[in-house]
């Protein structure tokens, strides 16, 4: 099972440190919040990453605005998963940022 997290609105100005995100396991509870969970049903592996984020872009995942409420809720100010979000594995702890291509391997979470 995959979690995505996305970052929350205003969170993003301090994680930054020159070009890569400071992802610890403090500023994931305090800085991201989980908008879905993504059950591939078979081990993960890094070509899921793509994938998910494809399933998780606004006119997929919302395409008639579905999304609205889980992301005023959430309080993160997009739909489509961008840079900056996470997919964590639950599985491994494994947690993966969107980067500006592809994804950045950030830790492991326990």
């Amino acid at each position: 099972m995959l979690e995505i997290c996305y970052m929350l609105s205003g969170a993003h100005h301090g994680l930054w440190r020159g070009e890569t995100l400071a992802v610890t396991v403090e500023n994931i509870d305090r800085d991201f919040v989980p908008v879905a969970w993504v059950d591939i049903g078979e081990p993960f592996s890094r070509e899921w990453l793509e994938v998910v984020y494809y399933i998780m872009q606004g006119e997929v995942w919302s395409p008639n605005g579905e999304a609205r409420d889980i992301v005023e809720e959430c309080a993160v100010w997009h739909t489509s998963m961008t840079v900056g979000d996470l997919v964590i594995d639950q599985e491994t702890g494994e947690v993966w940022v969107v980067a500006d291509f592809g994804f950045h391997y950030a830790g492991r979470v326990t």
